[in-house]
């Protein structure tokens, strides 16, 4: 490949890329993900075609025929799922030309699919096309400039990045398609360039510039710590996570009609959908045979405004020495000890300070700084009961290695359900909902009512069985799903998800499992941190990314303390 052309396709398959993902999160209709292969499946094809000494009306009939092929064959399951009397036959075009004719096609979720697939085609295909073979980038830009246009004008919240990466790229294309053609137009005519006449001042630095900036983005993060976590993401993986980054730093969900991106967060926002990200946290490996993997950041125990929130009250703080075994205030039975060696590669932005660990401290080799937040008039004998966030106090950060040894429950289930309701008086505080200030009596009833079904229907009598039984109602009525429909404005977000959407991601779960506890009178919390992760075969550890920050909740057992419960 000659005259440039290597980086040209490059800077074609990147911007190709940019648009699907803006067209992906713009989030049309369901099963959008899966357009940005479609674009680079086209944006190939049509690549080879342009360098292959193929005639163009040949090259061209080629990618239009294959286009609607693809998009049929992606789009197919959706559609059949609502018409499930269609056959794939050559009388299927017949079938949705009629649709398309009398009107129906144009409230189909599933026609759109096909057609938003059969559009991402055209955009890295005629891409391709334009610059490689005809050189004409602003030709080939036509469709994929229409497909972010419409993504930018209908959803401007989310599309921050996307603006930044197609702006930046459409830039280095330009440029770059017109200096080689320049450059080849030099050598078609026998004209010999010399070095001024090939790079013009503001023309080099431009370009350096693009260069700069795209490669500044492109590049995954190089350490001599975490080599295999880092260069395991793919280079489109780094790229999809920076745009999600610019357009929603750090946000773990933004209220009733926005979006953001799984991750940590101190609060339990039920906000509108998230877009993952594989960024990785930590790293671990068991010390021992076994122990319990849900890693703790805070608990989360103050209801207020509609959510479960981090209290900003100051409660009550203990310095914890390094190994040193924490003054808790109760003590349980049937405790096991587990150990856990972790490595923080990138603690959450804006909690670098707290040090996550499964289950119940008994030691960690830093020095720390335990937290509990109680209400005050609970704060009578100034010992600990729990840890509600511990801090890294030495370093100030939770980065770098450190090992933790916890205690977890072997509490039986036959033990949990004869624990009693003998509950210690400070749990008052955990056991009910505000009257006022979080939701609308109406709204409080309703879900008061319903957890009062459930644990009734179940035969439930006592506060294990009814929260096992309130766990398995949420596991088995309502779908996880992390583009959960939006609650209109008018609605609570809790309400709407239990009572009408029954889609959402862990916060609704965990949320809903809360608030149907405390109605009914059993303490319970919730806990913010990280899932188990995934074991990496190459490192022999589990590795714990953004994605896998989870919420989950705990209710207390006299005698056996916090138990965790997983809706």
């Amino acid at each position: 490949m000659q005259g440039g052309l290597w980086w040209s396709a490059l800077l074609v398959f990147l911007l190709t890329f940019a648009i699907a993902r803006s067209t992906a999160t713009a989030a049309w209709v369901n099963g959008i993900d899966v357009i940005p292969l479609i674009a680079l499946a086209g944006a190939l094809f049509m690549a080879v075609l342009a360098v292959l000494p193929v005639p163009w009306p040949v090259g061209l009939g080629a990618g239009m025929i294959l286009g609607p092929v693809v998009a049929a064959v992606q789009a197919w399951p959706a559609m059949h799922a609502l018409h499930h009397g269609d056959v794939l036959n050559e009388r299927i075009i017949g079938v949705w030309w009629g649709r398309i004719t009398d009107g129906s096609a144009s409230t189909d979720p599933s026609f759109y699919l096909f057609l938003i697939c059969w559009l991402m085609w055209v955009t890295g295909a005629w891409l391709s096309w334009c610059v490689l073979r005809w050189r004409k980038p602003l030709l080939g830009l036509i469709p994929g400039a229409a497909a972010f246009t419409t993504n930018l004008l209908n959803y401007p919240a989310d599309q921050n990045g996307f603006t930044l990466a197609i702006l930046v790229l459409t830039l280095a294309l330009l440029l770059w398609t017109n200096y080689t053609g320049s450059i080849a137009s030099a050598t078609r005519a026998h004209v010999k360039l010399s070095g001024d006449a090939r790079w013009d001042f503001w023309e080099s630095g431009l370009v350096a510039m693009a260069a700069l900036i795209v490669l500044a983005i492109m590049l995954p993060p190089l350490s001599t710590s975490d080599r295999t976590t880092d260069v395991e993401s793919s280079l489109f993986s780094n790229w999809a996570q920076l745009q999600q980054r610019l357009s929603h730093p750090g946000i773990t969900g933004v209220g009733p009609g926005g979006a953001g991106t799984t991750g940590f967060s101190t609060d339990v926002p039920l906000g509108g959908p998230l877009a993952r990200t594989r960024d990785p946290v930590f790293t671990y490996t068991i010390i021992g045979d076994s122990g319990p993997r849900y890693f703790r950041g805070v608990d989360v125990t103050l209801t207020s405004a509609g959510q479960w929130r981090w209290p900003s009250a100051p409660g009550l703080s203990a310095s914890v020495a390094k190994n040193q075994v924490p003054a808790y205030g109760e003590s349980y039975q049937k405790l096991a000890v587990g150990g856990f060696a972790v490595k923080m590669i990138r603690p959450p932005i804006g909690n670098t300070d707290i040090v996550f660990y499964p289950s119940m401290l008994y030691r960690i080799d830093r020095d720390t700084l335990a937290r509990e937040v109680l209400l005050p008039r609970n704060q009578s004998s100034g010992q600990l009961t729990a840890i509600d966030r511990l801090s890294s106090v030495q370093p100030p950060t939770s980065a770098g290695n450190y090992k933790a040894y916890v205690e977890y429950s072997t509490a039986t289930e036959a033990e949990l359900r004869a624990s009693g309701t003998d509950y210690p008086g400070w749990l008052a505080q955990f056991s009910t909902l505000p009257a006022q200030g979080y939701r609308s009596s109406d709204v409080q009833r309703q879900i008061h009512d319903l957890a009062v079904k459930v644990v009734t229907d179940a035969g439930a009598t006592n506060p294990y069985d009814q929260a096992t039984a309130i766990q398995n109602y949420l596991r088995d009525n309502y779908k996880y799903n992390l583009a959960a429909p939006k609650a209109p404005a008018a609605f609570d977000p809790l309400w709407y998800f239990l009572f009408r959407s029954k889609e959402g991601y862990c916060e609704f779960f965990a949320s809903a499992m809360g608030d149907m506890l405390r109605s009914i009178g059993i303490p319970t919390r919730l806990v913010n941190g990280f899932g188990p992760g995934n074991f990496d075969d190459a490192t022999k550890s589990y590795i714990v990314r953004g994605e896998d920050a989870h919420t989950w909740v705990e209710s207390y057992f006299p005698n056996y303390g916090w138990i965790p419960f997983e809706p």
